[in-house]
C-alpha cells in the first residue's frame, strides 16, 4: 500500500475499497495535514480504514534538495525530491510540507510535475495524484519550494510515505516518515562544512555521530544547547582540537558555544 512522506510530507490511499478520508481521496492524494508534521499534530495515514500497518518508522535521506550546506537564501527557489523506497512494491504515495518545529508554514510550495497536487489552505501541502503512484521498488516526486523572507531561520521539510501492498485493502501497508532541515544562509558565503569564526573552526556540519572543534589556542569551555536552550554538553578543553561524540543526541539544530567568543548552529542529521 502507500508510503507517507511528511518536509513535512504525507501519503494517501488510492484503493477503491478504502473508507473515510482514504475513500474520498483514493489515488488522487490524501487530505492535507497527514505528513507527520507539527501543524497536523504528527498524523499520518497509518490508522484504521486508511493504511493501517506497522508503526511508522522515520527514515533518513528520503527527502533531499539542492539547498547548499550554507543554507537557503531568502526568497530563492529550490528543488525538493521526496523518494519512497519499497523493494518488491509497485504502488506508492506521499505528502509533504515545509514548516518550523512549532508548525508554522514557511515558504511556498510550487508544483512542477503532473504527478503531484497542492493541498490544504494556501497550498501548504503537496501530495501525489492518480498519475503519480506507480513505481518499481521506489517512487520519487519532485517539486519546488520558494524560501521565505530573511529572518525565518530553520526550515523543516516533513514527509510521510506510504508503501502499499496493492491488495485493495486498508491493512498491511507500510508508512514511513522523513525530514530534511535547512538553515537560513547567514554566513555570507562561508562553507558550513567548516565554519571558521574568531579562529575557531567546526566541522563537519551537517553532522551525524561527531563534530570536531579546533582553534589556534586552548579551546576552553565548550557548550552545546538544543532547540529549547537546554544544555546538552559542557566540557572544559585545554587542547586546541576536540572531537565531540554527539551520536546519542536526537536529530535537530543545536547551538555550539566556545569560550563565549564563538557561537554557531550545528545540524545533527
Amino acid at each position: 500500500m502507500f508510503l507517507f512522506l511528511a518536509l513535512i510530507i504525507v501519503v494517501s490511499a488510492f484503493s477503491s475499497m478504502n473508507r473515510g478520508v482514504c475513500q474520498t481521496q483514493n489515488s488522487s492524494g490524501p487530505s492535507a495535514g497527514y505528513a507527520g508534521d507539527p501543524a497536523g499534530n504528527g498524523k499520518t495515514c497509518n490508522h484504521a480504514f486508511c493504511h493501517s500497518g506497522p508503526v511508522p518508522v522515520r527514515q533518513t535521506g528520503w527527502i533531499i534538495s539542492n539547498i547548499p550546506a550554507t543554507g537557503y537564501m531568502p526568497d530563492s527557489i529550490y528543488t525538493i525530491t521526496a523518494t519512497a523506497f519499497g523493494p518488491g512494491h509497485v504502488r506508492f504515495g506521499f505528502e509533504a510540507t515545509a514548516q518550523n518545529s512549532i508548525g508554522s508554514f514557511l515558504g511556498t510550495l510550487i508544483k512542477t510535475s503532473s504527478q503531484t497536487n497542492l493541498a490544504g489552505i494556501n497550498n501548504a501541502y503537496i501530495t501525489h495524484n492518480s498519475t503519480g503512484t506507480i513505481g518499481t521498488n521506489l517512487k520519487s516526486w519532485t517539486f519546488n519550494w520558494k524560501a521565505p523572507p530573511a529572518g525565518s531561520d530553520t526550515i523543516i521539510f516533513y514527509g510521510a510515505f506510504n508503501i502499499t501492498n496493492n491488495d485493495s485493502m486498508t491493512t498491511g501497508d507500510t508508512v514511513c516518515t522523513s525530514r530534511l532541515m535547512a538553515l537560513e544562509d547567514k554566513t555570507s558565503g562561508i562553507n558550513l562544512n567548516e565554519v571558521t569564526i574568531n579562529s575557531v573552526s567546526v566541522f563537519p556540519n551537517p553532522c551525524n555521530n561527531f563534530i570536531i572543534v579546533k582553534a589556534n589556542s586552548s579551546l576552553g569551555l565548550i557548550e552545546i544547547y538544543d532547540y529549547n536552550a537546554k544544555n546538552v554538553y559542557e566540557q572544559k578543553v585545554s587542547d586546541e582540537i576536540k572531537k565531540i561524540d554527539i551520536s546519542s543526541l536526537p536529530a535537530g539544530v543545536y547551538t555550539l558555544k566556545v569560550q563565549g567568543m564563538f557561537t554557531t548552529k550545528v545540524i545533527k542529521e
